[in-house]
C-alpha cells in the first residue's frame, strides 16, 4: 500500500508528464512515430501474414483511442491555459495596482517638489530683498559717513573761528 506522501509525490510528476505530451504532439519525431506506426499496420498483412481484417480493426480502434487522448490532451492544455491566463490577469491587476499606487506616489513628488520650488522662491524673495536692504544700508552708511566728514570739517572750522573770537576778546 502506498502511502499519502507517495501519492502526492507521484501526482505532481504523472500531471507534469501528461502536461509535456501536448507539447509534443506535431512535432518532428511524432510524425516520425505515426508515419513508422502506419507503414508497420498498413504492411503488416502483407510482411507478418495477419489478416487484412484483423490489422483494419486494431488499427482502427487504435486510431479512434489515439483521437480520444488527443482531445483530452488538448483539453488538458486548454485548461492549463486557461489558469496560466487567469493568473497572468492576476499579476496584470497587481501590476496595474502597483503603477497606480507609484502614480500616486509620483503626483506626492511633484506636491513636494512644487513646494520645495515655492519655498526656494520665497527664500530667493527674501534673500534678494536682505540684499537690496543690504545694498541700500551700505549706500546710507556712505552717505551719512561723507555728511559726517562734512560737518566734521564744518565744526572744525566753527572751533576755529571760536578760537579765534576768543582770542579777539
Amino acid at each position: 500500500m502506498t502511502s499519502k506522501k507517495e501519492i502526492s509525490i507521484s501526482k505532481p510528476t504523472l500531471l507534469q508528464i501528461l502536461l509535456k505530451i501536448p507539447e509534443n504532439i506535431g512535432t518532428p519525431i511524432s510524425l516520425i512515430i505515426h508515419t513508422v506506426i502506419f507503414i508497420v499496420f498498413l504492411s503488416a498483412p502483407k510482411v507478418f501474414g495477419i489478416p487484412a481484417d484483423s490489422v483494419n480493426i486494431f488499427f482502427t480502434t487504435l486510431l479512434s483511442l489515439e483521437a480520444i487522448y488527443l482531445a483530452i490532451f488538448i483539453q488538458m492544455s486548454i485548461n492549463q491555459n486557461n489558469i496560466e491566463i487567469q493568473e497572468l490577469q492576476e499579476d496584470v491587476e497587481e501590476i496595474q495596482e502597483d503603477v497606480e499606487e507609484i502614480a500616486e506616489d509620483l503626483d506626492e513628488i511633484n506636491e513636494n517638489v512644487d513646494e520645495i520650488q515655492e519655498d526656494i522662491e520665497e527664500d530667493t524673495a527674501e534673500d534678494e530683498k536682505i540684499v537690496i536692504l543690504a545694498m541700500d544700508n551700505k549706500k546710507q552708511i556712505s552717505i551719512n559717513n561723507r555728511e559726517l566728514a562734512e560737518l566734521k570739517v564744518q565744526f572744525t572750522k566753527i572751533l576755529d573761528e571760536l578760537e579765534k573770537l576768543n582770542k579777539k576778546i
